[in-house]
């Protein structure tokens, strides 16, 4: 008797267990698809709008970028100027020197072109010295709105000759 008992109770067990898992539906968790059940609900926060002050703020930049960069442009013409004169009176020199070497042998009478000699030779010192007041300037020289930036120098400086600065 309690073996029958035993027997209907495994019975009844497997019967309800069939009859609950066909009412309730599997949840589907398949590899590379999204969970279907899955009922939470996500906040979309939004956007941030974009003040006037903030805009404000941004065209004051770009206006010193602008002005910081006009002031190298400017720099770097005044360079180039004074390197090409430089390079202009040293080939004068050099042709001087080249004429005056072909003349020598035939008569050392002329004093003119020692003359041009020292001219040349002055023109290339007040360049030089030129170039040298560009690479160590005594003032430093101040942006667009008065303000002296040291960056802005050593930047100029690193452009214009090549050399990395701090």
């Amino acid at each position: 008797m309690i073996i029958v008992f035993l027997i209907v109770l495994i019975v009844a067990l497997i019967i309800a267990n069939i009859l609950i898992s066909t009412l309730v539906p599997k949840k589907r968790r398949e590899k590379g698809y999204a969970n279907i059940t899955n009922t939470k609900t996500q906040i979309v926060e939004e956007p941030e709008l974009v003040d006037n002050g903030y805009l404000e703020v941004i065209s004051e930049r770009t206006t010193k970028m602008d002005s910081r960069i006009a002031s190298i442009n400017q720099k770097v013409g005044m360079i180039n100027e004074r390197i090409t004169n430089l390079e202009k009176a040293i080939t004068c020199l050099i042709d001087s020197q080249i004429n005056f070497e072909n003349n020598s042998g035939k008569k050392a009478n002329n004093t003119h072109t020692d003359f041009d000699f020292e001219k040349l030779e002055f023109k290339i010192k007040n360049l030089e010295q030129q170039v040298d007041e560009l690479k160590n300037p005594r003032t430093p020289q101040k942006t667009f709105y008065g303000r002296v930036d040291p960056k802005m120098e050593r930047k100029i400086k690193s452009l214009a000759f090549n050399k990395k600065t701090n």
